[in-house]
């Protein structure tokens, strides 16, 4: 069990630059690998995609405050140091053994047991440290994890993910992939590109890692499980009828796009709350939506803003565009975000809220549903996302 020790966290975070400056005072291509994998999944439909992006952001708030965390002990007592071994294969390769190894493990009852929330949280502090690849702070990851250094596309990044040595999946936990460009130099957008349902939405697991890639995006996450892992519900909000034959059925906890138990939610929450960067969610987009159906989880839709810059890019392009809030959602297409847990988190949603409630200033994240067509050629969807997040300054 994790010891709480909110105050060693605190200067670990500062000291990597994880916080914003008020709370620290005082202190790849893709191809069709992922058929490999349909067997496994569940509530799938298939899909593939290729491509090149860009992505940036127009930053608002920095998100609410989150103090419960702590340190694990280590066997000699003092936490271990961030170090990133070296390691020889692509990120796309990277992302596609961890899903091979979490396909394997749909069936499997207790695959994943949920984090307290405290130990959620320590977790997510430890992937953004281990992030900023500050080799002299604590970093103290769960037992099954490592950090590693790699290429990608001629650019340096670090990835946290349960691999072995060697690169090999072995996963324990399942609490989530995680990467970062080495150096700050060579983010050419402050984006977050997400991946929160893989497996069950195909292939978005690959299509976010090819985001994150072209784009040279800030930060790639990806959940640790499929979303119907566990039969155990998440207590929040709405439902879904993925898990459930076709019938409405509450969220299970292993979705990580709605429920604040997971790993993901607890990376995602520390993100917002330390960095000002956008979310760009990639989702499956049910056959009765228009090839790409785009919200920011508000309910409403602005002329304004990343996702309407979003909308209008793809258009341009000759894509069929649904926009939340404006004429969706409709009683047969109803995907629009309005219960998923990290935009309301980063609309400004507290901790304890954003399970069964709303925020109040959206806009950083955009949620994305496709059609499989649209998956299978990505590019216009990546060429309008490059428009719509210019590069940062």
């Amino acid at each position: 069990m994790y010891l709480r020790a909110p105050a060693l966290l605190v200067v670990a975070a500062c000291s990597a630059g994880l916080l914003i400056a008020e709370g620290c005072e005082g202190v790849v291509g893709i191809d069709e690998r992922h058929l490999a994998r349909s067997d496994a999944s569940v509530g799938a439909d298939a899909s593939t995609a290729d491509a090149a992006v860009d992505a940036g952001p127009t930053p608002t708030d920095a998100g609410p405050t989150r103090t419960d965390a702590g340190l694990p002990p280590t066997d000699g007592g003092l936490p271990p140091t961030c170090h990133a071994t070296p390691l020889g294969i692509t990120f796309a390769e990277v992302v596609n053994r961890v899903t091979v190894a979490m396909s394997q493990h749909i069936a499997e009852a207790g695959a994943m047991t949920m984090p307290s929330d405290a130990d959620r949280d320590v977790f997510a502090a430890q992937v953004l440290v281990a992030l900023t690849f500050n080799s002299t702070e604590m970093c103290p990851l769960p037992p099954s994890y490592r950090v590693f250094a790699l290429e990608d596309q001629g650019d340096d990044i670090l990835v946290v993910a349960e691999l072995d040595a060697i690169g090999n999946a072995a996963p324990r936990v399942f609490y989530g992939t995680y990467a970062a460009r080495r150096h700050r130099a060579r983010v050419t957008r402050d984006l977050v590109v997400q991946a929160p349902h893989p497996l069950a939405d195909t292939n978005t697991e690959d299509e976010a890692a090819a985001l994150f890639s072209s784009a040279r995006a800030e930060i790639f996450m990806m959940a640790g499980t499929h979303r119907c892992a566990s039969s155990k519900t998440s207590g929040c909000d709405g439902t879904t009828d993925v898990c459930s034959a076709g019938t409405a059925a509450p969220f299970r906890e292993t979705d990580a796009a709605h429920s604040t138990k997971n790993p993901f939610w607890g990376v995602h929450a520390a993100l917002s709350q330390a960095r000002p960067s956008p979310f760009v969610q990639v989702h499956t987009n049910d056959a009765s939506c228009p090839d790409a159906l785009l919200s920011d989880g508000s309910g409403t839709f602005s002329d304004a803003g990343p996702t309407a810059n979003l909308a209008a890019a793809l258009e341009q392009a000759g894509t069929v565009v649904g926009r939340c809030g404006a004429g969706y959602p409709t009683t047969t297409c109803k995907l629009c975000a309005i219960d998923n847990v990290e935009a309301r988190f980063t609309a400004g949603a507290s901790e304890a809220a954003a399970c069964t409630k709303m925020g109040t200033t959206y806009g950083r994240l955009v949620h994305i549903e496709q059609k499989p067509r649209l998956r299978a050629n990505p590019m216009p969807l990546f060429n309008a996302i490059k428009a719509a997040f210019p590069p940062s300054p």
